[in-house]
């Protein structure tokens, strides 16, 4: 009786070039998810996404010095990076056809203006009145410092 499971030559094979590509596998599984997390829109899903990087950070040796990198480019970059996501949301608010995605839109501008700015009454007010006129005009702002 043999003490392993036995497998055959095709099955060794698949396994070889998985472990041989494990940190190619890890890498681009962590970067799909710090792309859907640039993407989520709510905190919720962020915090799952999170989880989904420290998960594929943790099984990446040989690579942590590049990973680094990028989260330090990522937090370095933030700022810019949810104002992007704002200007396109405005953008995409104007051109809005349904109230559905108009509603997703404001959950997408609430979620990125509760990280870059602090929630004064002017963005609370522009957020429950959903003034787009108002939005667009402090994403200038943001944009402008």
């Amino acid at each position: 009786m043999s003490q392993g499971r036995e497998y055959s030559k095709s099955q060794k094979k698949i396994i070889n070039r998985y472990y041989e590509h494990f940190d190619t596998i890890q890498l681009t599984k962590l970067s799909e998810a710090v792309t859907e997390l640039y993407l989520a829109d709510s905190l919720k899903k962020s915090e799952k996404l999170w989880k989904t990087v420290t998960t594929a950070l943790a099984r990446v040796e040989d690579a942590s010095g590049r990973v680094k990198k990028i989260i330090n480019r990522y937090y370095e970059h933030f700022d810019t990076i949810q104002l992007t996501k704002l200007s396109e949301a405005v953008t995409e608010l104007y051109l809005a056809d349904s109230p559905k995605k108009s509603e997703k839109l404001w959950k997408t501008v609430t979620t990125a203006l509760a990280r870059v700015e602090d929630a004064s009454g002017r963005v609370k007010k522009i957020i429950e009145e959903k003034n787009l006129e108002a939005l667009a005009k402090l994403v200038n702002e943001m944009a402008s410092k």
